[in-house]
This record gives C-alpha cells, structure tokens and sequence, in this order.
C-alpha cells in the first residue's frame, strides 16, 4: 500500500463494546483519501485483541501490533514509528468519527500546516445509547501563524479544546523534524505532547467542522478511573503551560488559578468515586 496519505493510530486496551463501533465509524466512509489504520494492543484482556485480529484479517489497511502493557504513550509512539502516511491522527477507541470526517478533512490536507484543528461532540451514553451531546467548535477559523496563534493562545486555550489529540491532524514531517513524542505518563501525555506541538509550530488550522464523537465518562477511562498521582501529573502539566506562556511571553493569572480550580474539582470527583477496599479483621 503505497501512497498514504493519513496514518490512524489507535491504541486499544480492554474496549471490547466499543472497539467494533470506532473501527466501522472510518471503515464506511468512502473518501479519496488513501489510509491505514495502525491498532496497538496494548495487552488487553479481554476481546480486544481477538477484534484487531479479525479486522486486520477482513481490510488490507489495518495492521495490528500487540504489545505488553505500557501504557497509551508507548502505544501511540509505536503507532508513529510504524506509519506510512503524510499526516497523523490519534483516534481514541472508545469514541468514534462523524459521518463526513473524510469529507471535510480531505480538502485540506495538501495545505501547508502543521497542525488541522477540528471540533467534536461531547457525548454521554449509557449501553451505547445516548443520553446527551453537547457540541465543541472553534470560534478562530483558518490559517494563523506562528506569530497570530502565540498572540491568541490564551483565548485558544480557554476553550478547553486544546488539550485532546484526538480534535486534530498532525503533519508528520512536523512531528519528526521536531523529535516530538508522547511522555511515559499515565495520566496527560495529550496535553504535553501538544505542549510540545506548540511551542514548534509555524501554522495552524482551524476549520469548521465537528469531525468527532468523545464518549465522555466511560467507566473504566483514564478520566475516570482514580490515580493517587493524578494530583501531581496535573500541576506537572501546569508548569509546563507556565514555561509556555513565559516563551509566548504571554501571562494571565485568572486562566492559571481557573486551572488550579479545575485541578480541585477534578480531585474530590476522583475520590468521591474512590471504592475503598474493606479490611479484613
């Protein structure tokens, strides 16, 4: 297969009610855009595997990587050094694409950018039925600069948009000639490599389109399930956005304690949903 232009990399860990869903969300759009689609088992337990497995037997495009357990980072960079195409983009496998995905992105992809930013719908659900949907779009639209997205980065990121990879396609040249990687952490490496993403770029853009479904609060997530350090990984995170406010030479103190807030907000909801395991006597 030779060509590509998007390599779709996906990490796949214990998500046997969904994976089957995300797979067909790009599988049944038809689209000039020549793909692969990279799934990195990161050894689940359950189906999953058997799933990647089946699929990679039934479409030509999809190649399968299981792999020890370490964690989405590692399957990611896997996914990064073994893809064919032009441009990246990370898929999460619980969550799934709209309809029109290739059609709006295919337009775009031979203009020069580093980064394709997209809007997405915020999904609850319970058994895969859906309970509400709530809709994320960007109010800056086309292409900005280096100089333009440093200038409006503080608004950009007040959105809460510009955490995810999963709202955007990255240039992999750009990716490479950077040396631009997921860190070893369990809990934020979207908001750090993209860190890292901006801080290097030289365009951005923004087009109007909502291209994804985000299952928000499954049970299981990384966002939900509890992690005693999450506390520590999230003001590790918010140094790093002060390092890179200081190199935009931007400041603003009420987007930083709003942050902090979150990070509060974030750990009573972890613990509230702790499950504490009973002693024995």
């Amino acid at each position: 297969m030779d060509n590509i232009d998007l390599s779709i990399i996906v990490p796949v860990f214990n998500v046997e009610g969904y994976l089957k869903r995300a797979l067909d969300s790009i599988l049944m759009q038809s689209s000039p855009i020549k793909y692969e689609i990279l799934l990195i088992d990161d050894d689940s337990t359950d189906q999953s595997g058997a799933i990647c497995d089946e699929y990679q037997d039934n479409y030509s495009n999809i190649f399968v990587r299981h792999i020890e357990n370490n964690g989405v980072s590692e399957a990611r960079n896997l996914g990064i050094s073994l893809s064919r195409g032009e441009y990246l983009y990370f898929m999460d496998s619980d969550d799934f694409l709209s309809d029109d995905f290739f059609e709006k992105i295919c337009p775009n992809l031979n203009r020069e950018w580093d980064v394709l930013c997209f809007g997405y719908n915020e999904i609850k659900e319970t058994n895969n039925t859906i309970l509400s949907c709530r809709s994320h779009s960007y109010q800056h639209l086309g292409l900005l600069k280096k100089e333009e997205f440093r200038n409006d980065f503080i608004e950009l990121f007040k959105t809460d948009m510009m955490y995810n990879v999963w709202s955007r396609i990255y240039n992999k040249e750009f990716i490479l000639k950077n040396n631009i990687k997921f860190p070893s952490k369990p809990i934020g490496e979207d908001t750090l490599f993209n860190f890292q993403v901006y801080q290097q770029l030289d365009n951005i853009l923004f087009i109007d389109s909502t291209l994804y479904n985000y299952i928000a609060g499954r049970s299981g997530s990384a966002l939900t399930s509890y992690h005693p350090k999450r506390i520590e990984f999230q003001l590790d995170e918010l140094q790093e956005l002060h390092k890179l406010l200081e190199q935009f030479q931007l400041e603003d103190a009420t987007l930083m304690q709003d942050i902090k807030t979150k990070i509060i907000i974030s750990s009573v909801f972890q613990i509230s949903n702790l499950k504490l395991k009973r002693q024995e006597k």
